[in-house]
């Protein structure tokens, strides 16, 4: 009989998080499950969440992950159903291609209803209307967008107050080194549990880091490199040289370009971090020149590297408040980007240079670097588009107009921007 094989450090820390919630969820006045996680842990709980929402999944619980921005209590609830509507509708199709019937229906809103009440009725009803959902309905409430920390805690109040059915849990995820939902838990401790992973990722990074052939230049950078990351994050800058020089060592006998340039980068910006800036910026600027090696020898990512570099390196004149010497650094990033071509960069690049200038009171280039951000802007696929920071180029210069007295301009530069990104744009600010 061929025995299992023995389970990674991840896959242990998993079934421990497993463990914690199914012993939650079990639990007869519980709705709400906090994990209260460490630094290095979200990414677990996220392992976690895209592990059960897949049919692979253990529990008997039923995941859906709820991203819907927070605006204010007396809204939340109405952006959830209108959420859960255009899933139901996304899954609807999908299982229909799939020879499956999804009998649910929505129930008719009710103004007068709270939009929590609304929200949860609604989850309650779906979930009930799953024949071979064994467990609970599980909300993870993981808004993209979240201005008000305190009435979103004000929101899962309410909705433990009106009442989470029996057959729903909420989900959500608390920082163990700022924690918002102390005074939730204290104050409602049979309906929000706080849940403690404790996973102790160090280590478990250090053994998959360790997996394979001792003698093995990989498996050795791999080790170097997780104690560099994981010194850096002390701030401990004589270990981090040292700790930096032995995988910089490693990569260099290999001729590994992209990962000398990850190193010196990681190096760079503990530097940035003590605020040791010309150190940081020379740091940045070795890896620049190994990046662009890369790329003369034909490394796909070479030039990506040297764009990132060059941009470390305004960001490290930025911190310096050394305005022109930051727009000078960003517009060296131009030409790598246009040559790639890599658009998002390129527009990248030009914001970063406009608002340098506009710092520096350099209103002319400021206008002519938000404009050229813009051309690049306009050659982004749309989805693209519409998730970067293009509406802070419109903003620009939208505020330069103004500044340089050109406001006539002004309608111009809105029309444009509502033909890239949409007639909201600037909520999106």
């Amino acid at each position: 009989m061929q025995s299992e094989a023995p389970k990674n450090a991840i896959t242990l820390r998993l079934d421990k998080l497993l463990g914690q919630w199914a012993e939650f969820s079990q639990l007869p006045q519980a709705r709400i499950g906090r994990w209260l996680v460490a630094s290095d842990e979200p990414q677990m709980i996220d392992v976690f969440y895209e592990t059960e929402s897949t049919e692979n999944g253990e529990l008997p619980d039923l995941f859906l992950k709820f991203e819907t921005p927070f605006t204010n209590v007396q809204q939340y609830g109405h952006d959830l159903f209108t959420t859960l509507r255009q899933m139901i509708d996304d899954d609807r199709e999908a299982m229909r291609e799939e020879g499956i019937t999804l009998n649910f229906q929505p129930l008719p809103v009710d103004r007068n209803l709270p939009g929590t009440l609304l929200f949860l009725n609604n989850l309650a009803n779906l979930a009930g209307s799953i024949e071979d959902l064994e467990g609970k309905l599980v909300a993870f409430l993981s808004p993209d967008k979240n201005d008000n920390i305190k009435q979103w805690k004000q929101w899962l109040i309410e909705a433990i107050e009106l009442g989470i059915p029996a057959n729903l849990r909420i989900m959500v995820v608390d920082a163990e080194s700022q924690p918002v939902f102390d005074e939730l838990a204290q104050q409602y401790p049979e309906h929000c549990i706080t849940l403690q992973p404790n996973l102790d990722m160090a280590s478990a990074m250090k053994q998959l880091a360790s997996v394979g052939n001792p003698g093995d230049p990989s498996v050795q950078f791999r080790q170097a490199f997780l104690a560099l990351t994981q010194a850096a994050g002390t701030g401990n800058l004589k270990e981090v040289q040292q700790l930096a020089s032995k995988a910089l060592n490693i990569a260099e006998k290999q001729n590994w370009l992209p990962m000398q340039v990850t190193v010196l980068a990681t190096l760079g910006g503990t530097y940035l971090g003590a605020q040791q800036f010309d150190q940081a910026f020379d740091i940045y600027g070795k890896g620049l020149q190994v990046a662009k090696q890369a790329w003369e020898a034909g490394e796909p990512s070479g030039g990506k590297l040297a764009i990132q570099a060059y941009f470390s390196q305004g960001a490290t004149m930025i911190a310096a408040k050394k305005y022109p010497d930051a727009a000078a650094v960003y517009e060296q990033a131009v030409p790598v980007a246009e040559k790639i071509p890599d658009y998002f960069n390129l527009m990248e690049a030009w914001r970063m240079a406009g608002y340098c200038h506009e710092v520096s009171k350099k209103y002319e280039q400021a206008w002519d670097c938000n404009h050229l951000a813009l051309d690049a802007g306009e050659k982004l696929d749309e989805e693209t588009r519409a998730s970067s920071a293009l509406p802070y180029v419109g903003q620009a210069l939208q505020r330069l107009a103004k500044k340089m007295g050109r406001s006539k301009e002004q309608a111009a530069i809105f029309h444009r921007m509502a033909d890239l990104v949409g007639e909201n744009w600037q909520d999106k600010l």
